[in-house]
């Protein structure tokens, strides 16, 4: 999907995020459906109940020498079964299986696995949820809609783009309240969440921004 999106002088055609994959994005923040996916790219494409269990409880446990009960692999089959895989499988990630108890990445055309790859390959199994959990908040896409590659901008300048792309309007139409009110949100709860998953360059004495990229990020 492509947004056609305007500030600055004239329109610009741009590629962005599709604003329906916040959806998407929204489903693998959570930590263990991310780790489920991760798991499977890393493992072939395919495994079985028995050792996507015993994969999670390796990866979540902090005592790595110790033996898993029966009653937590119990509880970590029961919290796939009924609340993580059903919910993958709705949106063409998985095919599961419950006769054979296997899990498989789907072979959905709508689904790109070298772009799922590309979100979860980078941070590794355990951070991969986070970059979702940043993404999923639709106000970080549009930053990363009104940056280009290596732009530099103050975050006064980008506070305006902001508006502008989201209430589709020109730059020069974004009133002083608005920019002010999103230059303290940037500032304060979405630049330095982006900046700590190296989405972007932020440098809080400068108030400047730079998208450096992100393999995944817009294809860029």
């Amino acid at each position: 999907m492509s947004l056609d999106v305007r500030y600055g002088e004239g329109d610009r055609k741009r590629d962005v995020i599709a604003d329906g994959d916040g959806d998407l994005y929204e489903i693998l923040s959570h930590p263990r459906r991310s780790m489920v996916c991760s798991l499977l790219l890393e493992r072939g494409g395919s495994l079985s109940m028995t050792e996507l269990v015993s994969m999670i409880l390796t990866f979540e446990d902090t005592d790595p020498t110790a033996m898993p009960s029966a009653e937590q692999r119990r509880d970590v089959h029961v919290d796939l079964y009924h609340r993580h895989l059903p919910m993958l499988v709705t949106h063409g990630l998985l095919a599961w299986d419950r006769r054979m108890e296997t899990v498989t990445l789907a072979d959905d055309p709508d689904v790109d696995v070298d772009r799922l790859e590309a979100f979860l390959e980078p941070l590794g199994i355990h951070r991969s949820g986070e970059l979702f959990e940043l993404l999923a908040h639709p106000r970080r896409r549009t930053v990363l809609v009104a940056l280009d590659r290596g732009d530099t901008v103050a975050v006064d300048e980008l506070a305006t783009r902001i508006v502008a792309i989201e209430a589709g309007i020109s730059t020069d139409a974004v009133s002083p309240s608005d920019a002010t009110r999103a230059h303290i949100d940037l500032r304060h709860v979405h630049l330095p969440a982006m900046a700590d998953l190296d989405v972007v360059d932020y440098d809080h004495s400068s108030d400047r921004v730079t998208y450096r990229g992100h393999p995944a990020l817009l294809g860029r």
